[in-house]
């Protein structure tokens, strides 16, 4: 029907770790650690890792309108990424390619490129929008 759309996720980008689960074990607790093991999917964590590596490299946490998508094909990693302003109206999109090894300095990459692109200006005025919330 017209009215409705696939959203494709390089689109549509979500939080950093959107849909991603993480399972954590008391470091003394091997046996549990062994057993939860088996609910590794290596291709996910990978994706899950190069997403919040941009977030981290932005400076950013849960609340920054930040949208990034990682996805493996092949033995290369693509992230798209985007943040926007507070009212959405200044929307700045990038992408990165790399092989998977190089994933970190890829995000690290995409992040500064989104920076430098205007997303430091974003992140300010977003931190001076709290400041004048808070006082």
């Amino acid at each position: 029907r017209p009215e409705f759309a696939l959203l494709q996720p390089e689109e549509f980008l979500t939080a950093p770790g959107q849909g991603a689960l993480a399972v954590q074990v008391r470091a003394e607790d091997t046996e549990l650690a062994e057993l939860v093991s088996r609910l590794d999917d290596e291709p996910t964590r990978i994706e899950t890792q190069a997403e919040r590596y941009v977030l981290a490299a932005m400076h950013g946490g849960c609340s920054i309108p930040l949208g990034v998508y990682a996805r493996i094909t092949g033995d290369h990693l693509t992230i798209n990424a985007m943040i926007a302003d507070i009212d959405g109206k200044n929307l700045i999109k990038r992408s990165s390619s790399s092989p998977i090894s190089q994933s970190k300095a890829c995000a690290q990459k995409l992040a500064e490129e989104l920076l430098e692109a205007g997303g430091k200006e974003i992140l300010d005025q977003i931190k001076n929008s709290r400041k004048d919330f808070n006082s």
